[in-house]
This record gives C-alpha cells, sequence and structure tokens, in this order.
C-alpha cells in the first residue's frame, strides 16, 4: 500500500491540468525523466529534459507532446507505433531525428520543428507516417533510407539548400506527392528515391543557383537556363507510373549543372576580357593625361609624353607602374572579383 501512495503522488505531481469535466482542459503531464504512464495522453517536456530516450513513448496513446528549444535530438523509435500521436509542438531546437522515430504514427500530421537547426532525418523516422501533408525543412543536411517511405497523403516537402544527401528509398510509394523542392546537387539523389511517387509533377530547385543565374551577362543565357529548370516539370507527368522518376531528375539535374557551369565559365572569361579592355582603356587615358600636362597644354594629343615607361626593358615593372598610376589596380582588385560568378 506504501509503494502505490508513492506512486500515485509522484504521478499527481507531474500533473498540470487535472480534468474536472468533458469540457475542461485534457489533463497536460510534465514529463521529467523515467518512464510514462501509459494512459497519458497529452505530454510536457520539462525544461531540464534535452533529449527523448530511446523507445520512450513507444506504443503509447500520446496524442500531443509539447517540446521546447533545448531539446536537441529525438531519440531511436521514441514514438514507434504512436497511433494516437496528432501534433508535436515547440521542437525548434532538435537537429536529430532518430532511427524510426515516428515510425509508424499514422494520425500524426503537424510537426512543429525549428527552421535553422534540424539537420538530420533518419532511417525511416517517418514511415507510415499516413497523416503527413506536407513538410519545409529548410535546414536538412542528410535524409536517411526510407525516412518518408510509405507517407501516402504527403502532397508536398520542401528541403532547403544544405541539404546533402537523400538515402535509397526516401520517398518510396508516397503516393499522392506533387511537389518537391531541393537544391541543385548531382550526387543528392540516391536508387529510388521517386519510386510509387506515381503522382509527382513539379520539382523546384532552391538555392543560390538562382542568384548566379540572374547575374549572368547575357540575357540569352538567362533564357535558355529558364528553359532547361522547366523542363522537368514537362517530363515528369509523362513518366509513366512504373516509369523511373528519379533517373529522370538525375538526368535533369546533371543537364541544368552543365549548363550552369558553362554559362559561368562564359560569363567570368566575358569579364576578364572586358577588364583587359578598361585596362588599356585606362593606360591609354594617363597617358594622354601626361602628354598634355608636360606640355602645358589640355587640348594637344600631338605632343610626346614628357616620361615613357621602359616597357621594353623591363615590362612587368612598367605594367605595375602603368597600374599604379590610372587606376587599374583598383578597378581590376576590386571590381572583377565581385562581378565574377562561383
Amino acid at each position: 500500500m506504501a509503494n502505490y501512495r508513492i506512486g500515485l503522488n509522484l504521478l499527481q505531481a507531474n500533473v498540470i491540468n487535472v480534468r474536472a469535466s468533458s469540457h475542461s482542459p485534457p489533463v497536460i503531464y510534465l514529463y521529467k525523466g523515467g518512464p510514462v504512464p501509459r494512459h497519458v495522453t497529452h505530454i510536457r517536456i520539462d525544461k531540464s529534459i534535452k533529449v527523448i530516450p530511446d523507445e520512450l513513448f513507444s506504443g503509447s496513446n500520446v496524442q500531443v507532446v509539447e517540446m521546447h528549444d533545448g531539446v536537441y535530438k529525438i531519440g531511436k523509435l521514441a514514438f514507434y507505433n504512436c497511433r494516437c500521436l496528432e501534433r508535436i509542438s515547440g521542437a525548434t531546437g532538435v537537429r536529430l531525428i532518430d532511427e524510426g522515430a515516428f515510425y509508424r504514427c499514422r494520425r500524426l500530421k503537424d510537426v512543429e520543428f525549428g527552421s535553422e537547426k534540424l539537420e538530420r532525418i533518419g532511417v525511416g523516422a517517418f514511415t507510415r507516417c499516413g497523416s503527413l501533408r506536407g513538410l519545409k525543412l529548410p535546414s536538412v543536411k542528410i535524409v536517411e533510407s526510407h525516412a518518408f517511405q510509405f507517407c501516402i497523403n504527403m502532397t508536398d516537402v520542401e528541403f532547403g539548400e544544405r541539404l546533402e544527401r537523400m538515402g535509397e528509398s526516401a520517398l518510396l510509394n508516397c503516393y499522392s506527392l506533387r511537389r518537391v523542392a531541393m537544391p541543385l546537387r548531382e550526387d543528392l539523389i540516391s536508387d529510388n528515391i521517386f519510386k510509387g511517387c506515381t503522382n509527382m509533377a513539379s520539382l523546384e530547385l532552391v538555392g543560390e543557383v538562382h542568384n548566379t543565374i540572374s547575374h549572368f551577362s547575357l540575357q540569352v543565357w538567362k533564357d535558355v537556363m529558364k528553359y532547361e529548370i522547366d523542363a522537368i516539370n514537362q517530363v515528369l507527368p509523362a513518366v509513366p507510373a512504373d516509369g523511373n522518376k528519379t533517373l529522370a531528375v538525375r538526368q535533369w539535374i546533371r543537364r541544368v549543372r552543365t549548363r550552369v557551369e558553362h554559362f559561368t565559365t562564359e560569363h567570368n572569361s566575358s569579364l576578364e576580357e572586358s577588364a583587359t579592355i578598361l585596362e588599356l582603356s585606362l593606360w591609354r587615358d594617363n597617358l594622354i593625361g601626361e602628354t598634355s600636362h608636360g606640355n602645358g597644354s589640355d587640348s594637344s594629343l600631338e605632343a610626346k609624353p614628357n616620361k615613357r615607361a621602359r616597357i621594353d626593358v623591363d615590362s612587368d615593372s612598367a605594367r605595375q607602374e602603368r597600374r599604379m598610376t590610372c587606376g587599374a589596380n583598383i578597378v581590376v582588385k576590386n571590381v572583377l572579383p565581385f562581378l565574377q560568378l562561383k
């Protein structure tokens, strides 16, 4: 009897809201560590907790979990098979969602992660989360294999420019998926990522590539890139249901990258040529100015300069002297790198 009373007192100490009637707020259990009572449905993670332990809520009746920005990891199978789980809020500090963390959370549809910290999503982390509709994951770097497999109602997923790799079958059999946003990286796509994504029709590029294209020096290059980027959205809907959308995306990424690299090289080459012409023009104007000054006239272009650089004797030092006196050392050094594309 004594042990029973101690356990009851501990449970009551963790309860924040007590249900007074059917219209009262739900009971919220403040989690401070240790096992969680199976009947608890609403949980608030205490500020002292930084990691959600492996299998902590696995198979429980939890429906809503309120986290805080100090939680940086959700452990393996932490919410495995929580069939009543609907919402995770306040998880703005999470950096790692480990293997199978939300596997088979079939009612999970509202997930709030931070936009700057989440970096890794483990193997099968959201497999069979059939109620997920869309996710925005701008800071994620690694998506492991099968991470979103059988998220059958997810229509939209947005990754950011930090994304480095997506594992095999990461989006396998997401039948309702229509739109994916991702960066332009050739080694990003692993095998069968989009297999079974029968309705996938739109792929958008995110990241620095748009800024690079916008700074191309010729409009025709910009127009060509716009056509190449839009081409994937003409191809994907035409790929049959049993076709290889993953292969189509890989080929498209390779083609777009090749085009971007080619036009970037052409752009930089054009800038270097223009810089040479500018430098020569500045030299000429400087020499004309010396000639006019040496003859006491601003209008005479026929007179010889009173001092010539000994280009035939020491061309390197002469070139440097001309650059120092005509301003080309400033223009070429500071302006050209600013205009060049990486």
